[in-house]
């Protein structure tokens, strides 16, 4: 069976807020967050609600809280899964790789992403959050594709910007699939379909 780890969460300080953070992230993955309510979280973390709110005030700053830390745990992962990727190549593939070693590995984590990407369509305020989680995990996808510099004509920030964005998209979407059916064996093999339709090589041949 997967591993479904909690991402590591950034508090606000002490024990108390770090262990709220898990259990709204775990009540979050259990529930959903239309479902869950702020006492639940406070009695799964074991703390009265009044500490709750004193820490994140209400929900939005809760789960606000929950999202930094998801996207904290994404954004290091990635950093970590990239360190040893040579060529745009083979971070690309890299890249990829390491969303679909998430999907299958950490699938809570994948299923909080679309509950707080639901929430976020009916909350302005909880939607710019999530639009700044986006643009956040893109630019730091982007930032790893433009820096080898060596081919410009393959390293120009608008179509690394562009593919982040792609790459991001197809992730979240075969995610949403693989939750709804996971005895499926043909979702994660759009992972390969991606890899394959973003390949360097094909789309900039080398010339005869």
């Amino acid at each position: 069976m997967p591993r479904t780890e909690r991402p590591a969460m950034t508090p606000k300080g002490g024990k108390s807020s770090q262990k709220i953070l898990e259990s709204a992230f775990k009540c979050i993955a259990l529930r959903g967050c239309n479902n869950v309510t702020l006492r639940e979280i406070a009695d799964e973390a074991g703390v009265a609600l009044s500490q709750l709110h004193y820490y994140y005030k209400n929900k939005d700053g809760l789960f606000n809280e929950v999202l930094k830390g998801m996207r904290e745990r994404y954004s290091d992962g990635l950093a970590a899964k990239l360190s040893k990727s040579a060529t745009r190549a083979a971070k690309i593939r890299d890249i990829i790789d390491y969303n679909r070693e998430l999907l299958r590995n950490q699938t809570d984590l994948y299923r909080n992403f679309l509950e707080f990407f639901n929430i976020a369509m009916r909350s302005d305020e909880f939607g710019c959050d999530v639009n700044q989680f986006i643009e956040d995990i893109a630019a730091a996808i982007s930032v790893h594709l433009s820096a080898d510099l060596a081919d410009a004509a393959t390293s120009r920030r608008s179509e690394n910007d562009a593919l982040a964005r792609m790459i991001l998209a197809s992730s979240f979407g075969i995610a949403m699939q693989y939750l709804l059916n996971r005895e499926s064996a043909n979702i994660l093999a759009g992972f390969d379909i991606l890899a394959a339709s973003l390949d360097p090589a094909r789309r900039h041949p080398e010339p005869a």
